[in-house]
């Protein structure tokens, strides 16, 4: 089934800049801040998704570091002797 489409208004005149026929400012609906708002698994009252993002780059970086912490060494034991 197929939506009608809507007939402009006859007592109106209706023309291309007609305010009838602007968008509106700001087309695009802002999303909330908070993570239990836009429902991701694992949110919690008040976390916002800035300090999600934080700490997963920090969490990401400490695992970088650590498995930069053994994999120099046996690099350098491989390639040394």
């Amino acid at each position: 089934m197929r939506a009608s489409r809507r007939e402009p208004p006859t007592d109106k005149i209706w023309t291309l800049s007609s305010p009838l026929n602007t968008l509106p400012k700001d087309r695009h609906q802002t999303k909330s801040k908070y993570t239990v708002d836009r429902g991701m698994p694992g949110a919690f009252e008040g976390e916002t998704v800035t300090r999600r993002r934080f700490m997963t780059g920090v969490t990401h970086g400490a695992g970088a570091i650590a498995a930069g912490a053994f994999a120099l060494p046996a690099i350098g034991f491989a390639v040394g002797p």
